[in-house]
């Protein structure tokens, strides 16, 4: 995928993986529900009456010199060649909880 909208959906993917996973493995209802977000780490709602939450924050974003260097042949358009790095940050209402 090589358009404006490639790297929000790769984080939209990681973060819907991340959703599924916690609710596939058991994980939802023991850690109460907890929300997945991709938000920059000083936008995430940090308290006592918040609920239990994961955050992905994409912080930066290299080029891949090893895709990059492929020979680009044909009428295609190319591959869009990056590495995004994510952070991913466990938040609770209480001690031991994230």
């Amino acid at each position: 995928m090589n358009s404006a909208l490639a790297v929000a959906s790769v984080t939209a993917v990681l973060k819907n993986l991340l959703e599924d996973r916690l609710v596939t493995a058991g994980l939802s209802a023991p850690l109460g529900d907890p929300e997945v977000s991709a938000l920059p780490p000083d936008r995430v709602q940090v308290g006592a009456e918040e609920r239990s939450q994961l955050n992905l924050f994409l912080y930066r974003v290299t080029p891949n010199s090893g895709w990059r260097s492929t020979g680009h042949t044909g009428t295609r358009k190319s591959m869009l060649a990056l590495d995004l790095h994510y952070l991913l940050t466990a938040y609770g209402g209480q001690d031991f909880v994230a």
